[in-house]
């Protein structure tokens, strides 16, 4: 059982527009694939709508409005993505000092060593 809102009679007419286009664009590409003539048949308006498309994506938006808990989880990782960045870079700050202080003590390990020998 699907609850119908009073709302969404735009959208559904958004939708059945959409599919109607989208079927037309289809009988259109394959009428224009049969025909051998050599005419160019000219889809620039049905490529144009497929822009309107796009505007599904808003109903998306709609949706992530009404989930309070996903927003939510959203934007908690959206606003520790700073503090991530400072971990990062403070990690690898102290593996660089670790390979620095592991540089010394090998090359003066090797200088001793070289001085023994000689």
């Amino acid at each position: 059982a699907v609850k119908r809102r009073h709302g969404d009679w735009p959208w559904l007419l958004f939708d059945a527009v959409l599919v109607t286009f989208q079927i037309v664009e289809m009988a259109m590409t394959r009428w224009g694939n049969v025909q051998a003539s050599g005419k160019s048949v000219n889809f620039t308006v049905v490529r144009i709508l497929r822009v309107l498309r796009l505007i599904r994506a808003m109903r998306l938006v709609r949706v992530l409005k009404m989930v309070h808990e996903l927003r939510a989880l959203t934007t908690s990782i959206l606003s520790s993505l700073k503090a991530l960045v400072w971990a990062l870079l403070l990690l690898l700050m102290v593996m660089y000092m670790i390979g620095v202080f592991f540089t010394e003590v090998v090359s003066d390990r090797r200088i001793s060593s070289s001085d023994e020998e000689v």
